[in-house]
């Protein structure tokens, strides 16, 4: 469960904040499969600075509207109802890069006798050209990771920072 948390927070209320998300999400997703897998299999919190008021708001808007997740906000009565934190879950292929490793990894263990590092920072600079020169490769890469809504969020997620 990724939580996105308003920056001027303490720590502990960063963590009580990203709580009343959770127990927001579980009223309105209480009979979704995705939650009580969530909470058989998983049940680990990354907690994020999600930013300010208006930087929430748009991280919102942007999972729902351009990767489809559901979320759920809390907005603290005590802070003129300000939003303190959003609370979502992701497909564990966003997450888990061990198993579903990002592009570049995903090419060398394809080629495993392969040791030329230049595929990591020309990825870096010019990922349309690695994914051009591999495009069977990248195919086959997103299908593993779940689609293509499932990359753009693992890129969105990367721009973040842990919550401290």
């Amino acid at each position: 469960m990724y939580f996105l948390v308003h920056r001027s927070l303490s720590a502990m209320q960063k963590g009580i904040q990203a709580g009343h998300a959770a127990l927001e999400y579980c009223l309105n997703n209480r009979i979704d499969t995705e939650l009580w897998d969530f909470i058989k299999n998983h049940k680990t919190w990354i907690v994020l600075d999600g930013g300010v008021n208006v930087d929430l708001n748009q991280h919102e808007s942007y999972l729902h509207n351009e990767c489809g997740i559901k979320t759920a906000r809390f907005d603290e009565p005590d802070l003129n109802d300000c939003a303190t934190a959003l609370c979502f879950i992701v497909d564990e292929r966003v997450f888990d890069k061990e198993n579903y490793p990002n592009f570049p990894d995903f090419i060398a263990s394809s080629y495993p006798n392969s040791t030329d590092m230049k595929i990591y920072s020309a990825y870096r600079l010019h990922p349309e050209e690695v994914i051009s020169a591999y495009s069977k490769e990248y195919k086959l890469w997103v299908e593993k990771l779940g689609g293509e809504g499932n990359i753009k969020l693992r890129e969105y997620l990367s721009q973040f920072k842990l919550a401290i």
